[in-house]
Order: structure tokens, then C-alpha cells, then sequence
């Protein structure tokens, strides 16, 4: 018989390999078996949840019951206030301080949906609408972009009683806030419009100067209703302050966004503001004092380095100051129509392009103005006649009175009639003129004769 001898070897490594078999097998099982447990990390679909957001935000702009106060910020700073009440059936009822006759209810339709983000659409025609819109003669904003703000936002934020939104297009930003009951009812009551009384009538104040005192402490306010800036001008212990701030109105008055501070305290607002139409004056609170703002014919405070800066800031930068909007006198804007000022030569007619006042023509003390004009085919532009002019800004109030210099600037003489005859006399009036510095790049130039007359100059 024969005997036979079995290899173990191969038989252990088929062992082991089914082993190896089994336990991969296992593993698989358990890794789809914990995979179909976590394929959903949600227990709903995007769909419900995009739902379930919307009607999140939905609720808590309707269940504001006395409404919202909101603030809109343009991106170049300039700041807009707005009041709105939603309602469940996507209507809204707008109050804006844009202008006075914005300050009445106007309602419109408003709906939320999920674009990139979950977004607030104003869609139908609304006070927003009237700020975007592309056409400047809607509401003077730029042409093709309005103000720059929008009408279509996305959440970016929120809590209870803040929702903070983006706009989805100029990417302007506007804040929420949960209204109270007293609040609403200062919209609701017109206190909007009648607040806004300040910037309807502010200019309807014939001299430059509005002034107005509280306690000992005389003020001097510059109101930007396009920049939305307002300036005050305060003197204390001899010296002359001034700041500005960014404001907005409210159903109660004028909100400063930056307090100013004051020798009475820090300035925050005024309130309780009245326009006393036969007066030409205006009644407001600061605090709990009542003042009154009238027109002056001198100011009250004064920057008696304004006219040296307003030389020495085109001299340093080696250009010079144009105006385009010609002189206001007693309220008629382009009293002079400088804007309608021709030359003829052999080679057609020039037409007026903008007025010019440069530093330092002939020496440190003698500068130039004259208008410019632009040639017939629009390519070039030219200085023809004007006039070089003897500085002195001396005085100890701050006025800077100029005198014609024998040497003429230009190649041709000053008329002796018309628009460019009368701005030459204006500026050599003998009482000479202040220079009001609204910023860096901006002066105005106010006859020290008469407050009613006054022109706006632009660094170049």
C-alpha cells in the first residue's frame, strides 16, 4: 500500500485567504450600511429648507407690528432714511426723507425669493425706485445709475429686532430696526414731512449766513442737501470751530450720524423743527432749548484763514478754481448768466465753458480770473480776456478784498457790458468777499456787500 503525504503549506494559505475574504466581504457591508444611514445630512431637501428660510424672514418683516425704521447707505457714504410696514400679503407701506413730499405713505409690493441668496425684492415702483432710477430728470441722480442704491437686497444678517440687507446690484447697505408704537405714529402723523421743512425751506433763507444762538453760544449752520452734510460754525474763547456730519431725518427731526461736540454739549440732532414762511426763519429744538435760524448779513463765525488757504491750496497743488454754476444773488441761480458768454473771432464763435480764478498769475500776491471758453468744433479751450487782480486778505475778520491790477490777463480787453462786465464788478466790490471752505477741494465766495450773492468754486 502505498502511503501519501499531504502538503500543509498550500492548505494554510488557502485559509487564511478565505479569511481575508470574509473580512473584506464584512467590511463592505458595514461601510453601506453606514452609508445609506448618512447619505442625508438634513432631514429635509434644500428645497424645504430655501422654503423654510423664506417664510422665516417672511414673518419676522410682518410681524413687525409697528414697522421698521431703515437706514440706506449709498456707496459713496451718503445716507437715506426710510420707513416701511409689511403685511403677510407681500404689501408695503414706504416713507422716505428723500425730499418732503416723500414723507406720505405709499404703498407697494414687495416679495422674498431665493436667488444666489434669499432676497428682498421691492417690485413694483416704490420711493427706492424713484432713487435708482437711470434718468437724471426723475430725480437728479446720475444718468444710467440714479443714486446708486438699490431696490433688490439679500439677507445678510438678522436678529430679532435688526435685519441687515445688501443690495444686489450697487451693493448699497440697509439696516432694519424694529420700530416702536410712538415711532410709527410720527410717521403716520406727517412728522416725516414736517421735519423735513428744514431742507424744503433751507435755501428759501436769502443771505449765506443762517444763524442762530443758543444759550451765549452763536452758530452758524451750511446745509448739503445733495451730499446730505450739514456744517456748523461756533466761536469759543476767541477761536472759531467748525465740524460737519452726515444726517438724516426721522419722524421727530434731523439726526446726526457723528455728534458734534459743542460748548453746550454734544450736538446730536434737532427736533420739533417749524418753517415760519412769512419770517424766512426756522424754529427748532436742540435738546430741550428752542432757537430760531434766520438769515444774516455778516457771519457769526468766521475762518479767518480761509481766503490764505483758498490761495495757497491751488498754488500748491499748481492749479486753479472753476465755477460752472455761475453767482446766485437774492435766490436767482446764474444771476448773471455767465453760462450764455460768447466770444467771436475769424475762426467761428467760443462759447463759455466754465469761469477760472488762478493764484499767483504775476507774482505771489496778484492772481487772475477770467472765463474760458470752447472752441466752435468742442476740441480745445482758450483764456481770451480777464483780469489780474492785487490780493490782500489781511483783515482781521477774514475777508479778502481784491484790486485790478494795470496788467491785464489775456490777450483781448474785459468787456465793458453784459454778464462778464457785471462778474468783474462783483468781484472787485469794495468790501471785498469771505472765502467758506465746504471742503478740501470746495470754497464758496460770498460778497462781504451783500450776503444774498455768492459762487461756488471746484479745485480743478
Amino acid at each position: 500500500m502505498s502511503t501519501i503525504f499531504i502538503n500543509e503549506q498550500p492548505c494554510k494559505k488557502y485559509l487564511i485567504m478565505k479569511m481575508k475574504f470574509a473580512y473584506i466581504c464584512l467590511l463592505a457591508l458595514v461601510v453601506a450600511s453606514c452609508s445609506k444611514k448618512n447619505d442625508r445630512a438634513f432631514d429635509t431637501t434644500p428645497e424645504e429648507r430655501i422654503n423654510e428660510l423664506i417664510d422665516k424672514y417672511q414673518t419676522q418683516l410682518a410681524g413687525g407690528t409697528n414697522g421698521w425704521k431703515a437706514l440706506l447707505t449709498s456707496p459713496d457714504g451718503t445716507v437715506y432714511s426710510f420707513f416701511f410696514k409689511f403685511n403677510d400679503k407681500n404689501r408695503v407701506v414706504s416713507y422716505s426723507d428723500f425730499k418732503g413730499e416723500f414723507g406720505v405713505a405709499k404703498e407697494s409690493s414687495y416679495r422674498l425669493k431665493a436667488l444666489q441668496q434669499i432676497s428682498l425684492l421691492f417690485d413694483t415702483y416704490t420711493y427706492l425706485h424713484v432713487l435708482a432710477d437711470p434718468d437724471p430728470n426723475v430725480a437728479g441722480g446720475g444718468l444710467g445709475t440714479g443714486y446708486n442704491v438699490d431696490f433688490e437686497f439679500y439677507f445678510d444678517n438678522a436678529t430679532a429686532d435688526t435685519i441687515n440687507l445688501v443690495g444686489r446690484k450697487h451693493a448699497s447697505k440697509m439696516r432694519l430696526v424694529r420700530a416702536s408704537q410712538a415711532e410709527a405714529t410720527s410717521y403716520s402723523s406727517g412728522g416725516l414731512q414736517k421735519a423735513m421743512a428744514l431742507s424744503d425751506n433751507y435755501g428759501k433763507i436769502l443771505q449765506y449766513w443762517k444763524v442762530f444762538t443758543a444759550g451765549s453760544t452763536p452758530f452758524q449752520m451750511s446745509l448739503d442737501t445733495a451730499q446730505r452734510f450739514v456744517t456748523l460754525f461756533f466761536t469759543n474763547g476767541g477761536n472759531t470751530y467748525r465740524d460737519s456730519s452726515r444726517y438724516y431725518f426721522n419722524g421727530t427731526g434731523m439726526v446726526l450720524l457723528k455728534p458734534i461736540p459743542t460748548p453746550l454739549g454734544r450736538i446730536t440732532g434737532f427736533t420739533d423743527i417749524t418753517w415760519d414762511a412769512a419770517n424766512k426763519s426756522f424754529s427748532m429744538k436742540l435738546g430741550n432749548v428752542t432757537v430760531t435760524m434766520a438769515g444774516a448779513n455778516l457771519p457769526v463765525a468766521i475762518e479767518r484763514n480761509s481766503a490764505f488757504n483758498f490761495r495757497v491750496t491751488a498754488g500748491e497743488a499748481g492749479t486753479y478754481w472753476y465755477n460752472t454754476g455761475g453767482i446766485r444773488i437774492n435766490g436767482v441761480n446764474n444771476a448773471y448768466r455767465t453760462d450764455t458768454l460768447t466770444f467771436n473771432d475769424s475762426t467761428g464763435t467760443y462759447r463759455n465753458y466754465y469761469l477760472f480764478y488762478q493764484p499767483g498769475t504775476l507774482s505771489g500776491t496778484v492772481d487772475g480770473f477770467a472765463p474760458i471758453f470752447l472752441n466752435q468744433a468742442q476740441t480745445a479751450v482758450s483764456l481770451m480776456y480777464g483780469s489780474n487782480c492785487i490780493v490782500d486778505h489781511s483783515s482781521p475778520d477774514g475777508r479778502m478784498i481784491l484790486t485790478e491790477h494795470a496788467t491785464p490777463l489775456g490777450d483781448f480787453p474785459f468787456p465793458a457790458t453784459g454778464g462778464a462786465d457785471l462778474w468783474r464788478k462783483w468781484m472787485y466790490n469794495s468790501a471785498g468777499v469771505f472765502l467758506v471752505r465746504i471742503d478740501d477741494e470746495t470754497y464758496d465766495m460770498v460778497s462781504a456787500s451783500d450776503a444774498t450773492s455768492w459762487m461756488r468754486w471746484y479745485l480743478w
